[in-house]
């Protein structure tokens, strides 16, 4: 994803940076803007059912769910 969030209202931008402060827990990388994103939005579709749940426990923790797959 290559997206230009400095586009977004400012309080969306303001709110994502207040999610990735709360989630900036060592020994975990601090999330960028677009990864952030990317696990609130997977959070929300997976709550309204548009995203089905992962396999077995219904809970992710951020550090998890903002992994990107790796090739190979």
């Amino acid at each position: 994803m290559s997206a230009d969030l400095n586009s977004l209202p400012v309080e969306l931008r303001v709110g994502i940076d207040r999610f990735i402060d709360e989630q900036d827990i060592p020994p975990n990388p601090r999330l960028s803007r677009e990864d952030a994103l990317v696990v609130i939005v997977r959070d929300w579709l997976q709550a309204q059912g548009y995203v089905a749940l992962p396999d077995g426990d219904s809970v992710v923790p951020v550090s998890v769910a903002s992994e990107t797959p790796s090739d190979g």
